[in-house]
């Protein structure tokens, strides 16, 4: 009976103590007031030298492991909602009637360059950019109304919906495949 006590007591005390960790080192938060932005974060993704992009209501937040900085899109300073990095490790920003890529400047700032602009007049009509694939040399800017192909940042081709309008989009196999609605 004793012995049976002081295993529980002991194993009580062990399992009190492996867990009692102060603090995860891994993980930091943000709040909107730390990074000086809205509070809606759409698209996250990251570049080779772990610099941190974020999709935001503000536009392309930057974050260098230390400082965030904002990056706007468009003429109008437009969200951004979401993003993708190519094979290239070109990073693709697409939101309201806009899209583009952020181009690395040789004094190290970071502007962003629109691919929307220019775009024929007659193509100029769409809604918010909800889906970026990079698929090889190939980019794909997914809207309702509209599918952009670029490649070499040229525009290719657009691609309307055959039904009421694109709904999903997903990068299978290297293959962009995409429900309508």
């Amino acid at each position: 009976m004793l012995r049976k006590f002081l295993y529980t007591y002991l194993f009580s005390i062990l399992a009190l103590i492996s867990f009692s960790q102060e603090s995860n080192y891994y993980i930091a938060n943000f709040t909107p007031s730390s990074y000086g932005a809205s509070d809606q974060n759409w698209s996250v993704t990251q570049d080779s030298l772990g610099h941190i992009f974020v999709a935001n209501l503000n536009g392309v937040m930057f974050y260098d492991g230390e400082y965030w900085k904002m990056i706007t899109i468009g003429k109008d300073n437009k969200e951004c909602i979401s993003l993708a990095k190519s094979n290239k490790e070109i990073i693709y920003a697409g939101g309201s009637g806009e899209f583009g890529y952020l181009d690395f400047t040789d004094n190290d700032s970071i502007k962003y360059k629109s691919l929307s602009s220019s775009l024929p007049e007659k193509e100029k009509e769409f809604g918010n950019v909800w889906a970026i694939h990079a698929i090889g040399e190939d980019v794909f800017f997914c809207s309702n109304e509209r599918i952009f192909w670029y490649q070499n940042n040229t525009f290719k081709k657009s691609f309307t919906p055959t039904g009421e309008k694109f709904h999903t989009f997903f990068n299978v196999g290297n293959t962009l495949l995409v429900r309508e609605q």
